[in-house]
This record gives structure tokens, C-alpha cells and sequence, in this order.
């Protein structure tokens, strides 16, 4: 898979195909439960210096096994998140991504 994380000028590529797997940046991992995966990935400072959102984009190699054969597919995908202004009072966190990440760890 590969996974590119973008905010006006600046990109950063979390994880990249590698010739036996995906490589990742030394900030992102996989995590596997069952049949899921997810990847796990920090947020660095220069995505939150160009604009009002994250662009998420990437690719993902799938595979499954038929009947005969194992197929594969290149999966692309993208999502923008919304980034909104947080009052400058460091307790004040309902910005839409502290929403976001809060839904994951409550």
C-alpha cells in the first residue's frame, strides 16, 4: 500500500510499496485484528501550516484467493479531513479533527 498525507505545498509519504511489503516513515505502522487492518500514522507539524484541510490518498494492493487462482488489485482511494480553527486556549479542543481522533479514543 501507499499512503500520502497533503496540506497545501507540503506532502508526506507515511508509507510507501516496498518490494516485500509496505516500508513505512518511522511515524506509521500497521495494525491487524482478525480480517482488518489499519494503518496507524502521526500527524506532523507541517500539515497543519497550508490550508484548511489533510488530503489522504494512496493505493492499496488487495488480494484474494478464488476458487483457482489468487487475484490482485490495486485499490485507489482519497478522502479530505477538515481541519477547523482551535480557540488559542490550549483546553479548547472541539476542532473537527480533535472530534475526529476523539471518536477513536473514548
Amino acid at each position: 500500500m501507499n499512503l500520502d498525507l497533503i496540506n497545501g505545498e507540503f506532502s508526506h509519504d507515511s508509507v510507501r510499496y516496498g518490494t516485500s511489503g509496505p516500508e513505512f516513515d518511522g511515524l506509521s505502522f500497521i495494525l491487524e485484528s482478525d480480517h482488518k487492518t489499519m494503518v496507524v500514522t502521526r500527524l506532523i507539524e507541517g500539515l497543519f501550516d497550508g490550508g484548511d484541510s489533510i488530503s489522504v490518498s494512496g493505493s492499496c494492493l488487495l488480494e484474494a484467493v478464488g476458487s483457482k487462482d489468487l487475484m490482485f488489485e490495486i485499490v485507489p482511494y482519497q478522502l479530505s479531513v477538515k481541519i477547523d480553527d482551535v480557540s488559542k486556549d490550549e483546553t479548547d479542543t472541539l476542532g473537527c479533527l480533535q472530534k475526529l481522533l476523539s471518536a477513536f479514543f473514548h
